[in-house]
């Protein structure tokens, strides 16, 4: 049999709203629906439900009066909000505004960068905290210098990130330095959101500019063996052949960090934190510890070439550093006289170049020579060294590799001898 049809009800209108008497459960059902607010009832009489439609009808004035307990200043912001974003609900408005201020205390800038650089403050490495060095600190210090004064007595959460971007450009910073500017920044932001003074990081967006790597230069090893010769004849008047200027040696002392550069290719860095502790003549072996490593705590143990020794082994101590001056511009004027003595080129981290170069040809074992040098793998060692020209245009080698490992020091007589080292 055919369905029946449900009869509709009649429905009444009161005060604007619609009251249905219901024959099957003998109820009237009130629907209400004023200022987006909407509610259905039922009742035992049609008089109850008029009743209930009245309570609610003042109700919602009651909500409409609460919104006159603005004072003029938030009336005037409310209607400038809605003439520019008249679609847009205040409840985003708001959830906007709570995402970019902090929870904690404010800050100024000039607060949170002193608070940041201060000796008790804690790096971090993920959510381990480290010991900053104190040569991080100051290149911190430096590039944080050329932000504080623009920005000193802005509240942190207050910046945003087309102001750091505008700041990147206005000093027209390009390509690495860019990077290292905009990850200082970052890190100081990543700070400040630890301490809640900020509730979200401005600079975590803005694009890391990429950065060209140029090809390293690799110096033949004839140069190799030049230079470091150069460096024997401390306290000597040396000719240079070519221009017939004379220099007086000093740089006898630059020996052992350039050799162990050249022959076990520790990073700059590392070698200007290295202590002869960690130089091991007997077991031929320089063990990189974590206070020393460019990553502190990622230790590891280079094996010394036999030809190293030779070098190092009338400057070996007990203890002390390898490197015994801080300023750099010793190390500069230094490699200078030397380089002018061995009338030879010598390119900025030509020793880490070198060896990774001839180590790898010689070796022809990738990951060995990755953990040497203290890479995590072996991605940036193929992309940069392998199948490498040096300068000279003739490509490394195994035989070349192999050969560059027994350069060995010009000395009087030269008598280091293996035999007496082991």
């Amino acid at each position: 049999m055919p369905r029946k049809k449900k009869l509709k009800q009649p429905v009444t209108k009161y005060q604007g709203q619609r009251i249905r008497y219901i024959p099957e459960s003998d109820t009237w059902a009130a629907d209400y629906n004023a200022v987006g607010e909407r509610a259905r009832k039922r009742f035992k009489s049609e008089e109850a439900a008029k009743i209930w439609i009245d309570q609610k009808a003042i109700e919602t004035k009651n909500k409409g009066r609460g919104a006159f307990g603005l004072d003029d200043r938030d009336r005037l912001d409310v209607a400038e909000f809605r003439r520019g974003t008249p679609s847009m609900p205040l409840a985003d408005v708001f959830d906007f505004w709570h995402k970019h201020h902090p929870k904690g205390e404010q800050r100024t800038i000039e607060q949170v960068v002193e608070e940041f650089l201060s000796p008790k403050t804690m790096g971090r490495r993920g959510n381990k905290p480290i010991k900053r060095r104190e040569a991080t600190v100051e290149t911190l210090r430096k590039r944080l210098s050329h932000f504080t004064p623009v920005f000193a007595d802005h509240q942190a959460h207050e910046i945003t990130q087309h102001d750091i971007e505008q700041w990147l450009d206005v000093n027209r910073w390009g390509g690495i330095n860019r990077r290292h500017y905009l990850a200082s920044v970052r890190a100081l932001f990543r700070f400040a959101m630890r301490k809640n003074y900020v509730a979200m990081n401005p600079a975590a967006e803005i694009e890391t500019p990429d950065v060209e790597t140029a090809e390293p230069v690799i110096m033949t090893a004839s140069d190799v063996e030049k230079y470091l010769n150069a460096m024997l004849t401390a306290s000597q008047v040396t000719v240079n052949k070519a221009t017939g200027v004379k220099y007086e040696n000093d740089c006898v002392d630059l020996l052992p960090r350039e050799s162990i550069a050249f022959f076990c290719g520790l990073r700059p860095e590392e070698l200007s934190r290295l202590d002869w502790r960690n130089v091991s003549l007997d077991n031929k072996l320089i063990t990189v510890s974590g206070d020393v490593a460019k990553v502190q705590g990622h230790r590891r143990n280079v094996e010394m070439p036999d030809n190293l020794i030779q070098w190092l082994a009338p400057y070996a101590k007990d203890s002390g550093p390898v490197w015994p001056y801080k300023s750099p511009t010793t190390l500069v004027r230094k490699r200078k006289r030397a380089r002018e003595a061995a009338g030879v080129e010598v390119p900025d981290n030509a020793g880490r170049h070198a060896f990774a170069s001839y180590h790898l040809a010689a070796n022809e074992n990738a990951p060995a020579t990755a953990e040497a040098m203290g890479h995590s793998d072996i991605k940036l060692l193929r992309n940069t060294y392998r199948n490498i020209t040096a300068s000279d245009g003739r490509p490394i080698t195994k035989a070349a590799g192999e050969k560059y490992f027994k350069i060995v020091p010009k000395r009087k007589g030269n008598v280091i001898q293996m035999s007496k080292i082991a």
